[in-house]
């Protein structure tokens, strides 16, 4: 799973590649896990009532391109935790997965985040109410 950003122009991309959103107040968000509380891409195991923080390769990390078929310049992010901005948009994504569930996180005051094209967020902490 990756998140792309898309900006008009490179030094847009840029910026907000250096500067990544913080949360002003905890965030609702929704993460696909599997029955058994896995994520389904990184097979990591989330545990209700756990605080996760990114870990790894630094926060963010992702080159900026502007790909020939397209007008707009854009960056990945890889590194970080995955999630969507609502149930809806994490529905939309169901067919990539069998044996799944919709699980509501939290990405708390003071988290560093991305929202992607897709309603897909990348996080650097999430919480497991």
């Amino acid at each position: 799973m990756c998140l792309t950003a898309t900006f008009k122009t490179r030094d847009a991309a840029r910026k907000a590649k250096k500067n990544s959103l913080i949360a002003k107040e905890d965030i609702n968000v929704f993460k696909i896990l599997t029955r058994g509380n896995f994520a389904p891409f990184k097979s990591f195991l989330y545990e209700k009532g756990m605080h996760y923080y990114q870990e790894g390769k630094p926060f963010g990390i992702g080159k900026i391109e502007k790909p020939w078929y397209s007008s707009m310049w854009r960056f990945d992010v890889e590194q970080g935790l995955h999630s969507y901005t609502s149930k809806s948009k994490a529905e939309e994504h169901l067919s990539f997965y069998i044996n799944i569930k919709i699980v509501k996180m939290i990405i708390p005051k003071g988290a560093l985040y991305y929202i992607g094209i897709n309603g897909d967020v990348v996080s650097s902490e999430l919480i497991y109410p």
